[in-house]
């Protein structure tokens, strides 16, 4: 059985294999969180090296690290 970390991460990893990115609001309605929260699970999973954050105009967009996707 999967905490609620790892089911997180495999449902932002599953919506990443589809779309080139992730966004907060992305998050909030994948995850049916708050924005603050969406911030400290992109923030977390950005310090752990499982994405990259990328400044996209106004708002942060995050994204696989590009080594990631080569192992796929």
């Amino acid at each position: 059985m999967q905490n609620k970390k790892e089911t997180r991460w495999a449902k932002i990893e599953s919506f990443l294999r589809k779309n080139s990115y992730i966004q907060n609001a992305d998050v909030q309605q994948l995850l049916d969180v708050s924005p603050a929260t969406a911030s400290r699970i992109l923030a977390a999973l950005t310090k752990e090296g499982k994405l990259m954050q990328i400044r996209n105009g106004r708002y942060w967009t995050y994204k696989l690290p590009d080594y990631r996707k080569s192992r796929n």
